[in-house]
C-alpha cells in the first residue's frame, strides 16, 4: 500500500479508492486490511508523506516549496505546518541539523 502512494503521491493527494483500484481491490477490504493494521488510509497517507519529506531533506537540495509540491501540497506554508507537527521543527532546521549544520535562520 505504501508504495501505491508513494507512485501516485506526485500526481496529487491520492484518493483511498484510486489505491485500491491500483491494488484490485475493493475499497472496504483495503479499509478493513488497514484497520486490521492500526491504520487508516489518512494516517497511512500522512505516515508516507513525512517519511518521503525527512529523505528528501536528508539526501537532496531540493527547495523546501519544491518538496511540499511534489509531496501534493498546494501551499508550503501547508507542508511546513505539517512538518512542524511530525517534528517539532521547520523543515530547514530538520535538514541543518540531520547535515550536521546546525541553522539558525527559520524559512
Amino acid at each position: 500500500m505504501r508504495s501505491e502512494i508513494i507512485e501516485t503521491i506526485h500526481a496529487g493527494v491520492p484518493r483511498v479508492d484510486q489505491v485500491a483500484d491500483r491494488l484490485r481491490l475493493p475499497v472496504w477490504t483495503l479499509t478493513r486490511q488497514l484497520k486490521d493494521e492500526g491504520h487508516t488510509f489518512s494516517s497511512l497517507f500522512d505516515s508516507v508523506r513525512r517519511e518521503l519529506a525527512c529523505y528528501y531533506l536528508e539526501n537532496t537540495l531540493m527547495s523546501i516549496s519544491k518538496l511540499a509540491e511534489l509531496l501534493g501540497y498546494t501551499e508550503t506554508s501547508s507542508f511546513t505546518h505539517a512538518f512542524n507537527r511530525w517534528s517539532g521543527v521547520s523543515p530547514k532546521r530538520w535538514r541543518d541539523r540531520s547535515r550536521g549544520s546546525e541553522g539558525f535562520d527559520e524559512q
